[in-house]
């Protein structure tokens, strides 16, 4: 299926385009909203200012597309490829992003979900000082706190037999830990985008100037 075919099925009342081969395509100020396009193949797609709410992108590969100025809100983005994505101006408010890979995405300019939920991406290894405090965060968030010193000591990871889910997704590394409180969501958030995405609003300081 080509871009002109989804758009006819689109408007002829079609909403589920699951699996579909769209890479490279120029969906560009598309309204797709409600539409279902889990698993489907966008990679290198331009979907700029196109209405993406309300959608089932689940496991959708949206690597390398553009994304710009698109709305996305109340879409379920749990584990999509948005890495080098232009994501820049777009709507993700109450999006779900859960285990979703924003790596090397720009956000600038963006509205985003709760910092909690960019927190659930997958965010993969993380420099060291990063590591630790997020790693305080989990278990600041898990039940037992205590189960990371045990773990610390070659025990079993602390959400093996947990009633809650992990409070963020990175690749933990027990050689670095060390208790301490944890940091506000936020400033987690801040951190992560700014070492771990192309561009946002966020990689520059209060009051600095942004135009560079």
């Amino acid at each position: 299926m080509d871009a002109n075919e989804l758009l006819r099925q689109y408007g002829a009342g079609e909403r589920i385009f699951s699996g579909s081969n769209l890479s490279w395509s120029n969906l560009s100020g598309s309204n797709l909203s409600g539409s279902n396009l889990r698993g489907s193949n966008l990679r290198g797609s331009d979907l700029s200012e196109s209405d993406l709410s309300e959608s089932n992108l689940r496991w959708s590969d949206l690597s390398g597309s553009n994304l710009r100025g698109s709305d996305l809100s109340e879409s379920d983005l749990r584990g999509s490829d948005l890495s080098w994505s232009n994501l820049s101006g777009s709507n993700l408010r109450w999006s779900d992003l859960s285990g979703s890979n924003l790596r090397g995405s720009n956000l600038r300019g963006s509205n985003l979900p709760s910092p909690g939920m960019i927190l659930l991406a997958q965010w993969g290894e993380v420099s060291d000082s990063l590591c630790i405090e997020l790693m305080r965060y989990d278990a600041a968030n898990h039940p037992d706190p205590s189960s990371f010193d045990r773990w610390a000591e070659t025990g079993s990871c602390p959400y093996e037999d947990c009633p809650v889910q992990r409070s963020v997704n990175f690749t933990q590394r027990r050689n670095l830990w060390s208790p301490g409180p944890g940091r506000p969501a936020y400033e987690l958030m801040v951190q992560l985008i700014r070492e771990k995405c192309a561009d946002s609003d966020y990689h520059h300081a209060e009051g600095e100037d942004k135009s560079d």
